[in-house]
């Protein structure tokens, strides 16, 4: 049998007398069908005028910009995701898994089939590269924003620290600014993390991610803060700090926090009000604390009105 098999190929053949039979098995043999397809190749790639190497360096060129498609379609997932403010993992994204996560589940859904091929291989740009993918289309989205601010060279930095759902300390930092058409935008730029809400702290996140991002500082002609002490200290203040850098920086007592101050302090002043917002407030929390109460409250107010508009109460929010 293996000499069947080596036969034309590497010893010589003899016997003519069954040539015939002989032919028609090396016809059906693997080494007379890899060499006719070497012959093709060879033919093809002659009437061409083409090498073995330019050959490889198609197919590879091809395959890199394949490589590009599919990752500018996981960017624009990304982009979609992030725009949307919808989460992208899933508690399981193993293949036998029915739901992977946004992430996962909408590249699928493209039902593109070089895509489809594109995931199963050993570099997809789904995990971790999508985190790096997010840090650079934000990067360019702040780049965007500092230009702006550089073209228009007028600018007022808001800034004001909270805790977020996990309890860590962040810094919002948002600006307005007014291009020559003297059209006022503002926009927000970044969230900082931050070790502490200390004055220190704050300035340095602020010139860190503010003033060394390429925001002008001579630009600045207003500072926007809460009427915190750390943040209006006469001395010490995160106004007072960011007034000797830019000495143009005039300090701005949020007029959305006074508005929402002198509205806590009157309605809390006027007994009628106050008795009213705590009834509402108590009868929220009867209503809603349980699901049949609430149920009992939409049939009736269905059963009230023609049309069955119903109406749900909401939370009592001071800072609302």
């Amino acid at each position: 049998m293996k000499k069947q098999r080596t036969q034309f190929a590497i010893c010589d053949f003899r016997n003519w007398k069954d040539a015939v039979t002989s032919f028609n098995k090396h016809e059906a043999s693997d080494q007379h069908t890899q060499a006719t397809s070497f012959y093709i190749d060879a033919k093809r790639i002659h009437e061409r005028k083409t090498s073995v190497a330019s050959e490889v360096s198609a197919q590879h060129a091809s395959q890199v910009d394949l490589n590009r498609t599919n990752l500018g379609r996981i960017i624009e997932t990304v982009m979609l995701l992030g725009r949307q403010n919808i989460p992208f993992r899933g508690h399981d994204e193993s293949t036998e898994s029915t739901n992977r996560g946004n992430f996962i589940e909408l590249l699928s859904w493209k039902d593109v089939p070089e895509l489809a091929q594109h995931l199963t291989s050993k570099t997809h740009y789904t995990s971790p590269s999508q985190n790096e993918i997010i840090e650079l289309v934000g990067s360019r989205i702040q780049a965007a924003l500092v230009s702006k601010v550089q073209n228009n060279g007028v600018w007022s930095l808001i800034a004001d620290e909270m805790s977020d759902i996990s309890h860590h300390e962040q810094l919002s930092l948002c600006f307005h600014t007014v291009s020559n058409e003297l059209v006022v935008e503002e926009h927000f730029f970044k969230y900082v993390a931050i070790p502490s809400t200390d004055a220190a702290s704050l300035v340095a996140a602020i010139k860190d991610n503010v003033f060394d991002a390429g925001f002008p500082i001579k630009g600045l002609y207003f500072q926007c803060y809460d009427g915190a002490s750390n943040m209006k200290g006469q001395y010490s203040g995160v106004a007072a700090q960011i007034l000797k850098i830019a000495p143009k920086a005039v300090y701005i007592h949020c007029h959305s926090h006074l508005l929402n101050l002198s509205l806590q302090n009157s309605c809390s002043s006027i007994q009628p009000v106050r008795n009213c917002l705590g009834q509402v407030n108590a009868l929220y929390h009867f209503l809603e604390a349980l699901c049949k109460r609430h149920a009992l409250m939409t049939e009736n107010q269905k059963a009230a009105n023609e049309d069955d508009r119903t109406k749900t109460l909401i939370r009592l929010c001071e800072t609302r």
